[in-house]
């Protein structure tokens, strides 16, 4: 028997020359599907982390997939739905992608450059941010406001203004961090202090339908600030945390 002979059978489309049956795979190019691109027992499984060994390259289980013109030749092995599944990257490995990033959440290669998201901007993988920082959901008043960068905590306290709390998290890339969060304030409400947002009151501030923004009027119109209760939480050297808890 030979593969031609399984042509349209139930029961797989490889020939088994061994047992002379039709089975789903003998070799791992038998199996087509990014979720199932490995053969065991005949039988189309996911793939696993698979280093080089000898004549056969990494990711060999992958090698053989793509999908649209894509080579999808990364196995993900991150836990969770995606694991054992084929992708054109991870935020480990992400050679597909040049000089840009892995979109840790699509596992696509993005147009981002490597460091090119500052502390408390949108990322989309660890190695968008500095290499200081890392990729992690932002949480505040139990909303999720997304992934943003934020400073990885170093030997010692955090170092404050604004990034002032330790906090264990998942990075977007799946690696567990500890780092160094603002207090009582979302990046929104650092970035917007940083620009001179014009505001007349604090809910012009800050993130919507959260207690997050402060507006200081007393300096010309006013301008967004960041509530504070010690100086650590405002971003300049300079400012001071004010008896009302605006930072000035």
């Amino acid at each position: 028997m030979a593969n031609t002979d399984c042509v349209g059978n139930a029961r797989g489309l490889a020939c088994n020359t061994t047992t002379n049956t039709c089975v789903p795979c003998v070799v791992d190019t038998d199996c087509k599907t990014a979720a199932a691109s490995r053969c065991i027992a005949n039988q189309c499984v996911g793939c696993v982390n698979d280093p080089a060994s000898g004549n056969t390259p990494a990711n060999s289980h992958c090698g053989h997939i793509v999908s649209g013109g894509t080579a999808l030749a990364v196995c993900d092995t991150s836990a969770g739905a995606n694991a054992g599944v084929c992708v054109q990257c991870t935020g480990d490995q992400r050679a597909a992608c040049g000089a840009n990033v892995c979109n840790g959440s699509t596992r696509v290669c993005t147009t981002f450059p490597v460091g090119s998201a500052a502390t408390c901007l949108d990322c989309v993988s660890d190695a968008h941010c500095a290499a200081t920082d890392r990729c992690v959901p932002e949480t505040f008043g139990g909303i999720n406001f997304g992934f943003s960068c934020f400073p990885l905590k170093p030997a010692g306290n955090c170092p404050g203004r604004p990034y002032s709390t330790v906090t264990s998290l998942i990075s977007i890339d799946h690696k567990a961090v500890d780092v160094c969060l603002p207090r009582l304030t979302t990046c929104a409400g650092v970035n917007q202090s940083q620009s001179g947002k014009p505001c007349t009151v604090a809910s012009e501030c800050g993130e919507d339908a959260v207690d997050d923004g402060a507006c200081d009027t007393t300096v010309g119109n006013g301008f967004c600030s960041v509530p504070c209760a010690t100086a650590s939480d405002c971003l300049s050297p300079l400012s001071v945390c004010s008896i009302d808890g605006v930072c000035r």
